[in-house]
C-alpha cells in the first residue's frame, strides 16, 4: 500500500466526497481525549493507484495529540456532512473506493427494477392499482411510519368513543339531575330563583317530551333539490323499462369520473344532454351498473359503447325483440344469446347473437350481432370504441342516419348493414384493410363508390346492392382480384360500361350487375371466370350479342340477361355450359332458332320470350326432364308442338302463347302432376287444344 504522503497528495486536487461523523472526546474509551473525523471518501482515481476495495478510516486529530488509531476501533459511522480537508488528514487505513456515480447508479437500478417488476405484471396481465414496489432497504422506515400511523388512528377511535359516550350518557344525567331539584323544589318552601327564569320548566313536560323522543326521519335525495349534473335526467322521453332513467340524484364521484374519461370520446354537450343516449349510458355506468369498472379499464369504454347503442337503437324503450343480456351486471363478453339445445345439434346462429368476445379468448369484443332485433335509431359514433371487433352485424331491422366512420376498426373484417334505412355516402375504408365482407345492401345509400375499397385487396364479398348510388361502375373493380362475390345490382350507373378490367376477377363466382342502367356490350373474354356461377345483368341497357366468351366457364349454373339490347343468334357455343340450370334472355331481340338450347339437359328454368325465335320447336326438348318452367311466348314459332313435349313431367309453369304453333296439350296435363299455370293460344278458333290451361289467348 502507498504511503500516507502519496495518499494525500493524491487527494489534494481531487473532488472527493466526504461522508463523515466527529467524535468528540468521551464519547469512545480508545479515542484518549482525540478529536477524531471518521469518513467515506469517494474517489474513482484510487482504484487505479493499487487501493483495494474494503473501507476507508481516516482520522482528524488534535494538534497536541499524536496518537495511533487502535486495531479495535470502532466500525465506521456514516451520516454526517461534515466537510474534511486534505489538510487534516494523516492517514488512511484499508481504504474501500467507490465510484462518485455509485449513488445514482444504483438508484438507476432500483427504477430499472421497478420498471421490469410492472412490465412483468403488464406482460402476466395483472391491473395493479395505485401500487408501491418496496426496496429491502425502506421496509425499516415503513414499518416506523405504519406504526405511528397506527397510533394516530388508535388515539382519534379512543377520542371518538369518549365522544360517543358523552353525548350518550351526558343527556340522561342532567335529565335525572333536573328531575332530583324538582323534587327537592316541591319540598322546600323557598321561592324558585330568579336565575331558573332563563331555562325552560323543569317539570315533566309532555309536549317537550314527546318531541325530543320522537326520531327525525333520515335524509332522503328527494328532500333536497340537486344540481348536479347527474340529476339532469330527462322528464319527455317515453317510459323506459329499465332504471337507468331515473337514477339516484345523490352526488356521484363515479359519474364525474365518467364524464371525464367519456368526454374524450363524446362532446361535452352531448354528453351533458338529458334526452341524449350517451347521458343516459353514463348515468346507467354511474348509477345503476353493480358492476366495479375503473377508469382505465379498457372494457368501461367498451361497456359505455354498447349501452350507448342500446339506447341509441330503441333499447330503453323496449323496442328489442332480444336484450342479449345487455345492460346486466355480467361482463360485456356475456352479453350474448344462450345457445339453444335441441335434440340434434347446437343453434350456433342463436348462440352468437349479442356482443361476442369469442376470439379474442375473452379479453375484449369481436363481433357484435342483433340480427332481426328491432333495433330503432341511429348507429352511434361511440361503437368505435369496439377497437378490436372483427364482425358488425345489424341486418334486417330499422336503423336510419348514416353510418358512422369506421376508421378505428382496424380489425374489421366483416360488416352487414343490410336492410336498414340508412341514408348518405358509404364510408371511407383507409384502415380497414383486413375486410373481407361489406354488405350494405337495401338501404337508401347515395353518393359514388368510395375509391378507398381499392386498398381492400383481401376483401372477397362486395355487396351494394339495391341504394341509390350514383356515377360508374370504377376502373380498379378489376384490382379486387380475390373478389368471389360481386353485386351492384339497383343503383343508377346511368350510361356507364361494365370495365374490362373486370376479367382480371380470375376469382368471381357470383357477378349481378342488374338494374344499374349499363351501356355498351357486354366485355367477357376467353376463360376470363373459371368458376363463376352466376350471371346477372338483366334490365340495363347493355348491347351487341350474346357473350359467347362464358360458354368456357364450365361452372355456369344461371345466366340471366332479361331486358337489354342484345341481337344475334345463339351459338352452338352454348352447348358447352353443361350445367347450366337457368338460361333467361326475355325481352331481348335474339333470333333464329333455339336448337343449342337443347342440349342443356339440367335447365330447370328456360325463358326466352319476347325475342325473335323462329323455326319449330324441335323434338330434343323432350330432352329436358329436369325442366320446371318454360317460357316461349312472344316469338315467332311455327309450326306443331312436339309430341315430346308430354316428356316434360315436372314442369311447373308454361307459356306457349302469342306464337303461331297447334297442336294438342292433353297429354302434358295428364302427366303432369305439378303444373300450375298453362298459357297457349287455345281461343276459339282454337289452334291449340289445351284441356288444362288456366290462360287462353
Amino acid at each position: 500500500m502507498k504511503s500516507d504522503s502519496t495518499l494525500l497528495s493524491q487527494y489534494r486536487d481531487s473532488s472527493t466526497e466526504l461522508e463523515c461523523d466527529t467524535r468528540q472526546p468521551g464519547n469512545d474509551a480508545n479515542l484518549n481525549g482525540e478529536v477524531r473525523t471518521v469518513c467515506i471518501g469517494i474517489q474513482s482515481s484510487a482504484i487505479r493507484d493499487g487501493i483495494q476495495p474494503s473501507a476507508i478510516r481516516i482520522r482528524q486529530i488534535n494538534n497536541a495529540v499524536d496518537l495511533q488509531l487502535s486495531d479495535d476501533e470502532d466500525n465506521l459511522i456514516t451520516g454526517s456532512n461534515e466537510t474534511v480537508y486534505n489538510d487534516d488528514i494523516i492517514e488512511v487505513i484499508n481504504a474501500r473506493v467507490a465510484s462518485a456515480s455509485d449513488e445514482e447508479d444504483q438508484r438507476r437500478k432500483e427504477s430499472r427494477a421497478v420498471s421490469e417488476i410492472r412490465q412483468y405484471l403488464f406482460q402476466q396481465e395483472v391491473a395493479t392499482i395505485d401500487a408501491t414496489i418496496i426496496a429491502p432497504y425502506q421496509v425499516q422506515q415503513i414499518m416506523i411510519h405504519l406504526k405511528n400511523k397506527l397510533f394516530l388512528y388508535a388515539c382519534i377511535i379512543i377520542s371518538l368513543l369518549c365522544a360517543i359516550c358523552i353525548i350518550i350518557f351526558v343527556p340522561h344525567h342532567g335529565r335525572n339531575s333536573l328531575i332530583a331539584v324538582r323534587g327537592s323544589r316541591d319540598a322546600s318552601s323557598s321561592p324558585p330563583l330568579k336565575h331558573l327564569s332563563f331555562t325552560p320548566s323543569i317539570r315533566r313536560n309532555e309536549k317537550y317530551y314527546d318531541f325530543f323522543d320522537t326520531q327525525i326521519p333520515p335524509k332522503t335525495a328527494g328532500n333536497f333539490k340537486n344540481h348536479d349534473r347527474a340529476s339532469m335526467t330527462p322528464s319527455s322521453l317515453p317510459p323506459s323499462i329499465y332504471p337507468s332513467l331515473a337514477p339516484s340524484i345523490r352526488r356521484n364521484t363515479k359519474y364525474h369520473d365518467f364524464f371525464d374519461t367519456f368526454k374524450h370520446y363524446t362532446p361535452e354537450d352531448i354528453l351533458s344532454k338529458p334526452s341524449s343516449p350517451q347521458h343516459r349510458a353514463l348515468l346507467w355506468l354511474a348509477y345503476d351498473d353493480t358492476r366495479t369498472m375503473f377508469n382505465f379499464d379498457p372494457k368501461l369504454l367498451e361497456r359505455y359503447a354498447l349501452v350507448t347503442l342500446f339506447f341509441a337503437t330503441g333499447g330503453g324503450e323496449g323496442s328489442w325483440h332480444n336484450s342479449y343480456n345487455f345492460l346486466s351486471d355480467e361482463d360485456v363478453c356475456d352479453w350474448i344469446a344462450k345457445p339453444v339445445l335441441t335434440y340434434e345439434v347446437l343453434d350456433l346462429r342463436s348462440s352468437m347473437m349479442g356482443a361476442s368476445c369469442y376470439f379474442s379468448e375473452g379479453r375484449s369484443v369481436t363481433e357484435l350481432a342483433l340480427i332481426s332485433n328491432n333495433l330503432v335509431g341511429t348507429i352511434p359514433e361511440e361503437l368505435k370504441l369496439l377497437t378490436f371487433v372483427q364482425s358488425l352485424g345489424f341486418f334486417e331491422n330499422l336503423i336510419h342516419g348514416t353510418i358512422p366512420a369506421l376508421s378505428s376498426f382496424k380489425n374489421l373484417r366483416r360488416i352487414n348493414l343490410a336492410l336498414n334505412l340508412l341514408t348518405g355516402s358509404i364510408p371511407e375504408f383507409d384502415n380497414n384493410l383486413n375486410l373481407r365482407i361489406i354488405l350494405i345492401t337495401n338501404n337508401g345509400l347515395t353518393g359514388t363508390i368510395p375509391e378507398s375499397i381499392r386498398k381492400l385487396s383481401d376483401i372477397r364479398n362486395l355487396q351494394l346492392d339495391k341504394n341509390k348510388l350514383n356515377g360508374s361502375l370504377p376502373n380498379w373493380i378489376g384490382e379486387l382480384k380475390l373478389l368471389k362475390y360481386l353485386s351492384m345490382s339497383n343503383n343508377n350507373f346511368y350510361q356507364s360500361k361494365i370495365p374490362l378490367s373486370i376479367n382480371n376477377l380470375h376469382n368471381l363466382e357470383y357477378l349481378d350487375l342488374s338494374r344499374t342502367q349499363l351501356t355498351g356490350y357486354i366485355p367477357i373474354t376467353n376463360n376470363a371466370f373459371p368458376k363463376l356461377e352466376y350471371l346477372i345483368l338483366h334490365d340495363n341497357l347493355l348491347s351487341g350479342t350474346f357473350p359467347n366468351n362464358i360458354t368456357t366457364s364450365t361452372s355456369i349454373k344461371e345466366i340471366i340477361l332479361d331486358r337489354n339490347l342484345l341481337t344475334g343468334q345463339l351459338s352452338t357455343q352454348i352447348s358447352m355450359m353443361s350445367n347450366c340450370e337457368v338460361f333467361s334472355v326475355k325481352g331481348n331481340d335474339f333470333s333464329g332458332s333455339v336448337s343449342p338450347l337443347l342440349a342443356l339437359k339440367k335447365l330447370n328454368i328456360l325463358s326466352i320470350g319476347s325475342n325473335k325465335f323462329s323455326g319449330t320447336i324441335p323434338l330434343e326438348i323432350g330432352n329436358l326432364k329436369e325442366l320446371r318452367t318454360i317460357g316461349l311466348d312472344f316469338n315467332c314459332f311455327t309450326g306443331a308442338i312436339p309430341t315430346t313435349f308430354s316428356k316434360l313431367s315436372n314442369l311447373v309453369s308454361a307459356d306457349l302463347s302469342n306464337n303461331q304453333m297447334f297442336g294438342d296439350l292433353t297429354e302434358i296435363c295428364l302427366k303432369a302432376s305439378d303444373l300450375e299455370k298453362i298459357t297457349s293460344d287455345c281461343l276459339s278458333p282454337a289452334n291449340i287444344i289445351c284441356p288444362c290451361c288456366t290462360f287462353c289467348c
